[in-house]
């Protein structure tokens, strides 16, 4: 997952200083993917080059806040909203899948969470076909066991987070 994507969908209806910005992204995704302040200061920069964040304070000495913009409000939907490629080899990483089934459900997208796991799930298939030979040796194996323990994970996942009662989503946030 690109942290920049982290940080826009954190500061979308808030502002936040960058430690708090650290520690707000940290709570959410902290446990499989720590982030620290050099990381999130190099990424405000460049989001900021990019316009997708605004920051306010540091020229009136006031403690420096970051908020997003309407380009980076645009930015985080298109990339919540796609789930692109569906198989190996198409650009997307492992942690960016996860980070869209975690950012759908707390966001309450169940549709786009669904397409979210099926994507995923049928990468996870591709893999472990292409894995399947006579020839597999112990590396290969490995990497089996790991996406079947993903295929069993992702199950889990869809029984739990899609059984769960909706959340209404603020969009009055979001504008």
């Amino acid at each position: 997952m690109h942290l920049a994507f982290a940080v826009l969908g954190t500061l979308i209806g808030r502002r936040h200083h960058p430690y708090a910005l650290c520690a707000a992204i940290n709570e959410r995704i902290g446990r499989f993917w720590p982030v620290g302040p050099g990381q999130l200061h190099a990424s405000l920069r460049r989001l900021e080059r990019r316009r997708l964040v605004g920051s306010s304070g540091a020229a009136e000495r006031a403690p420096c806040t970051y908020g997003t913009t309407r380009e980076g409000i645009r930015a985080f939907d298109a990339w919540l909203s796609t789930v692109d490629g569906d198989g190996p080899g198409d650009g997307r990483g492992y942690d960016d899948g996860l980070a869209h089934i975690a950012v759908c459900a707390r966001l309450g997208e169940r549709a786009l969470l669904r397409r979210t796991i099926d994507v995923h799930r049928s990468r996870c298939r591709l893999l472990d076909r292409a894995l399947t030979h006579p020839e597999a040796d112990v590396a290969d194996r490995a990497a089996r066991d790991l996406l079947r323990a993903e295929l069993a994970w992702l199950d889990t996942a869809e029984r739990e987070l899609l059984s769960a009662p909706a959340r209404e989503r603020s969009d009055a946030k979001r504008t």
